[in-house]
């Protein structure tokens, strides 16, 4: 089947709606290298990077380090330790991850203000863009969600999971310590780009509740 034939993925997409993204629709998506530079640090190079970017519009944090991870963190605390980071909200997603002695970065999201000068952008640089200059995808806007580990559990004043129960489980939510809270879980929600029905890029966008249906049995 050649590209031209029926694709019924895209066509299924079609029909639902989700809106056409290109070059233009205002959705900026970079990535690139980050190297320490004339005798600085790697942590020091990583933490100069972070300060252009829109962060006040990208609230979330999630930093993995080598023996924990943690979602309440505003800053990283340990860079020596770090082996991915995510900062994300309604102004992009920004993502980072050790490479041996660099990192390797990815943004999606709304232009920012200021960008590295050696930030290479999906737009102009990928091949399919530079095969077709009218590329587009799909942009599922349905806030997308995938739920986390745990639940609350008002006895132990926290969220818990059996399976990960050495995790320290702490999100960014506020939540009232009360016995009608035990079950509620934690999801983030996030928009998807597709291309011909595969998933090429993801945007997370917020860490939000999510209370389960109470059964009526």
């Amino acid at each position: 089947m050649t590209r031209d034939a029926i694709d019924f993925q895209d066509a299924v997409e079609e029909l639902l709606g989700d809106p056409e993204i290109g070059k233009d629709d205002g959705v900026a998506i970079l990535g690139g290298v980050l190297e320490a530079k004339g005798g600085e640090t790697l942590e020091h190079a990583a933490a100069g990077f972070l300060k252009p970017w829109d962060l006040a519009r990208m609230p979330y944090r999630i930093w993995e380090y080598e023996h924990r991870i943690t979602f309440t963190e505003p800053e990283v605390a340990e860079w020596s330790l770090l082996e991915r980071g995510r900062i994300f909200g309604e102004a992009g997603d920004l993502s980072l991850r050790r490479d041996g002695k660099r990192f390797l970065w990815h943004f999606i999201g709304q232009p920012q203000p200021a960008t590295p000068k050696d930030a290479q952008d999906f737009w102009k640089h990928s091949p399919e863009c530079q095969a077709n200059p009218d590329f587009k995808m799909r942009r599922r806007r349905k806030l997308d969600v995938a739920l986390l580990w745990g639940e609350y559990d008002a006895t132990r004043k926290r969220w818990h999971d059996d399976r990960v129960a050495w995790a320290k489980l702490d999100y960014p939510l506020d939540i009232e310590q009360q016995t009608e809270n035990n079950g509620t879980r934690v999801k983030i929600a996030y928009d998807l780009f597709t291309d011909r029905g595969q998933i090429a890029f993801v945007w997370w966008k917020e860490i939000k509740k999510w209370q389960p249906a109470k059964s009526n049995a």
